[in-house]
């Protein structure tokens, strides 16, 4: 005798759509966030030698260039919640 699976119908490719719509707003909106915010950290990254001054904090670390060592690690720090947010948004 086959036995079904309580969460079958979530293993479909079909039903990509109706996973992202079981998310709250909130979520929705912070998963843009951050993927806009990872987006922004890459594209100071790449044009770092640019700018002259720029004001980076997170958790409470500051940096003034993001190519000093605490502006690496918050341009890191929100370059991995932009790929959090990019796995949770595309699974």
């Amino acid at each position: 005798m086959e036995e079904r699976s309580a969460f079958e119908e979530f293993e479909t490719k079909s039903n990509l759509i109706q996973r992202r719509s079981l998310l709250p707003v909130w979520i929705k909106i912070f998963t843009w966030l951050f993927l806009i915010g990872g987006a922004v950290a890459t594209g100071i990254l790449i044009c770092g030698s640019f700018i002259t001054n720029t004001s980076l904090s997170i958790y409470g670390i500051q940096a003034n260039h993001p190519y000093t060592l605490t502006g690496f690690l918050i341009c890191i720090l929100l370059i991995y919640k932009g790929i959090v947010a990019y796995g949770l948004w595309f699974e």
